[in-house]
């Protein structure tokens, strides 16, 4: 995946390769471009990965040393052995194949000099079979062969080696930056863990040039505005139950979720329709505009719609959303008018409110005075984030006042970078500030093989066996328990998913794919463009003179077969519904492949049939939100499905020419009708 800093990597002399199916600035200013069949970038990574194996461009003493890929797996458990299962010593160590004495050994770490692994190999301990992780990772990608790829990809197999040595080559100083189009497959898992393996094998970890670092992030014990929850894990006192844990939907299934402590949307919509095995009653959205995020949009605001008896929309401004299930709106400040803090490349930096207008508030408020609303009404865990002082001063609990909210994000920054007890008005004039001396944040390298004072071992890796493990067994303990180390976040063991997260990557043909669907033969690909933020901004007219409507891309010879030129309409149609766009005609892109983003026409609120604003041009009124789903993480198809194109006109009511936007331009006003006062008003009347 390309990124933003791509041409400033090729300025630098780095050499740059670019997976996408489109032609996108990032892939036109690549060494290579890779212009893949959305859904199939899991093949491409195990084509990569055996053809490294196969021509031994590993680091094999990174390999060696610092991975778990020499240990032997208990095929039974899917683990790797530790000595004790087999006799052979600690619970602490692992096992490999001793070729000096030809058995089972006890590899104690960091290393053991006096032993000779062996890295590839299949033996018989104890009477069954055993092979290393090595192996099983080679047998994992053994069927993909550059030409495989090739034809499962849609790609030519010289430009995939092209792009494979041209990896190789800057290792260790290379990466691969993973974006969002894989989160949006069934493969969301398997996606990274092929390109954790890729990393891990060229030993591009923690050393100068790569890109997997190990540079704080912040300083340590800092809480962020979205930790502050009162449920926090991290807060002792007000750890979330088990049980309410496990009765997250779809939690059990999918406990990759808990790394964001959500629960799975399908799942939630399911409780929704069912009311099994419970109904949610009450939704608050905080977000933009979902009919316009939401996999398969139109379901999605049925189910909500009949279902919900209470549904609480806040935002800066009315949108489909508001629209189409709002019974209360809570208008909330735009990003700019919000107080923040935030730590990027060794800086704490600080978000000052512009002007603020209008009646609205930080968001952070309504958080805090729905918790002292209920608080008051005699809510256990909300009176708990109330109390003074609080048990943890690294989150604190919910706020009242704006002053509060300021002067605690005040207090994070000052106890944990300057100690010099700042206000918030004074943290905002001395902003931005290094929160530890650069050279010591940049030059972080090898971590891993710093001594550790109280152990006088390396530090290694934080994972059970302080190694890199890219036969992420992690995984698969995380199903059975909650988490990798065997326990949630909170020390609860959870119930075990249906199957097994399995630990290795593993690729799955689509489940709408072109290569047996003929009444739906195109393959569409969803992204973003850089006028807007998600679903949001559509009504802005500058940005919409800009992009007025979305372009839907395709190759000639795909705008030949479906009968359309440069600037024609189109309708695309899958099994959920139809929307439409308006063609782009570009080599940019493969033949089969259509990509178009996400869309939404505000002006169409106004009209006759208001669904229309999120149903004329929205690529999620196409998308898919039932299985199958990534077992981890349980993420839907939101690209890479499959779609029929035929010749259309501009939906009705649709701007697009610049004087239409012109009843959305701002009008000069003496009062915005609030401001800061709103603070005031909300702080009073909170309950």
């Amino acid at each position: 995946s390309g990124g933003r800093a791509l041409t400033q990597l090729r300025k630098s002399g780095c050499k740059t390769v670019v997976v996408d199916p489109r032609l996108t600035p990032d892939a036109a200013k690549a060494d290579v471009w890779l212009p893949i069949r959305p859904g199939t970038d899991v093949a491409l990574a195990l084509s990569w990965i055996r053809y490294i194996l196969d021509n031994k461009l590993y680091d094999e003493e990174f390999v060696m040393k610092w991975t778990n890929l020499p240990y032997l797996i208990n095929e039974e458990t899917k683990l790797t052995y530790r000595a004790d299962e087999l006799g052979l010593g600690s619970h602490d160590d692992y096992v490999v194949w001793d070729a000096k004495t030809n058995k089972p050994a006890a590899m104690p770490y960091p290393w053991d000099d006096k032993l000779e692994p062996v890295l590839d190999g299949e033996f018989e301990v104890k009477g069954k079979k055993s092979r290393t992780a090595y192996r099983a990772l080679w047998e994992a990608c053994e069927e993909y062969t550059l030409e495989k790829a090739a034809e499962i990809c849609w790609l030519d197999a010289d430009r995939i080696e092209a792009a494979i040595n041209t990896y190789a080559e800057g290792a260790p100083a290379a990466g691969i930056s993973l974006g969002v189009p894989t989160d949006q497959y069934v493969a969301a898992s398997d996606g990274p863990m092929a390109i954790a393996i890729l990393d891990i094998l060229m030993g591009n970890i923690n050393r100068p040039g790569s890109w997997v670092q190990k540079r704080p992030s912040g300083p340590a014990g800092v809480a962020q505005p979205w930790d502050n929850n009162g449920f926090n894990e991290l807060v002792p006192t007000l750890c979330v139950p088990a049980e309410q844990q496990a009765a997250k939907l779809g939690y059990i299934e999918h406990k990759g979720l808990e790394h964001w402590h959500a629960s799975h949307i399908p799942t939630i919509l399911e409780a929704v329709r069912t009311g099994k095995p419970y109904r949610p009653k009450i939704w608050v959205d905080f977000s933009g505009n979902k009919p316009i995020m939401m996999g398969n949009a139109a379901g999605f605001i049925q189910d909500m719609r009949d279902n919900i008896e209470l549904a609480v929309h806040c935002f800066m401004y009315p949108t489909a959303s508001s629209v189409e299930l709002a019974d209360i709106l809570l208008p909330t400040s735009e990003w700019l008018e919000n107080s923040y803090i935030a730590y990027r490349m060794n800086t704490l930096v600080v978000r000052q409110p512009c002007t603020h207008l209008f009646e609205s508030v930080d968001n952070h408020m309504i958080y805090g005075w729905l918790a002292k609303a209920l608080a008051d009404r005699g809510h256990k865990n909300c009176q708990l984030t109330f109390q003074d002082p609080f048990p943890d001063p690294n989150f604190g609990g919910y706020w009242k006042t704006l002053d509060e909210f300021q002067a605690w994000l005040a207090d994070q920054a000052d106890r944990k970078v300057l100690h010099k007890g700042l206000s918030w008005k004074e943290l905002c004039e001395q902003a931005p500030i290094e929160f530890m001396p650069m050279d010591e944040w940049q030059n972080n390298y090898e971590q891993f093989a710093v001594i550790d004072e109280e152990t006088g071992k390396p530090k290694g890796f934080n994972t059970s066996s302080k190694k890199c493990e890219p036969y992420a067994e992690g995984f698969t303990v995380m199903g059975r328990t909650g988490g990798r180390f065997g326990a949630d976040h909170n020390g609860n063991v959870q119930p075990a998913a249906s199957a097994d997260y399995e630990p290795l990557p593993h690729y799955e043909e689509p489940a709408e794919s072109p290569l047996t669907d003929t009444e739906y033969p195109y393959v569409l690909t969803s992204g973003r463009v850089p006028m807007f933020h998600h679903g949001t901004l559509r009504n802005v007219p500058w940005l919409r003179e800009i992009y007025p409507v979305p372009q839907c891309w395709m190759n000639p010879q795909t705008a030949a077969e479906v009968g359309v030129q440069e600037g024609d309409w189109v309708k695309i149609e899958s099994r959920r519904g139809e929307t439409h766009g308006k063609v782009l005609v570009t080599e940019g892109i493969a033949p089969g492949v259509v990509a178009q983003e996400r869309f939404w026409n505000p002006e169409l609120l106004n009209s006759e049939d208001p669904s229309q604003a999120w149903k004329a041009m929205n690529v999620n009124v196409l998308t898919k939100n039932d299985p199958p789903y990534n077992n981890v993480y349980g993420s839907y198809t939101l690209r890479g499905f499959t779609v029929k194109i035929s010749k259309s006109e501009k939906p009705a009511g649709v701007w697009e020419e610049p004087e239409e936007f012109t009843p959305w331009l701002p009008e000069y006003s003496e009062y915005t009708g609030g401001g800061y006062a709103a603070y005031d008003a909300g702080e009073a009347n909170y309950a």
